[in-house]
């Protein structure tokens, strides 16, 4: 398995270890791991339906092993990012996820 994969696979299992439910809960779907480059080693990106953002969710493993989670939207073929959160633990994905998805509150 590449690192970029490996990378991927670290997130949605850190994920699915804080909160068994979290990615079914945001509708997520189409998971696809992005490759790393000078700020970042990899990363995992999905499609999500919730209640605040509909549309994408990349979360991005830092060379510090910090996240950056960025919300972001496709529109005539570009790009355009909606919110981004950097210096995130692994165990403040969810919290963060859950505030950029769905609106509720967290404390950093």
């Amino acid at each position: 398995m590449t690192e970029h994969m490996e990378v991927a696979n670290t997130i949605r299992k850190q994920i699915m270890h804080c909160a068994p439910y979290a990615l079914m809960a945001w509708g997520a779907k189409n998971p696809i791991a992005t490759m790393g480059d000078d700020t970042k080693k990899g990363g995992l990106q999905f499609r999500v339906g919730g209640m605040v953002h509909k549309g994408y969710v990349e979360i991005k493993l830092a060379w510090n092993d910090t996240y950056t989670v960025e919300t972001f939207k496709i529109r005539k073929g570009e790009k355009k990012i909606t919110k981004t959160i950097d210096h995130v633990y692994f165990d403040q994905l969810v919290d963060v996820c859950d505030h950029l998805i769905e609106g509720m509150q967290f404390a950093r």
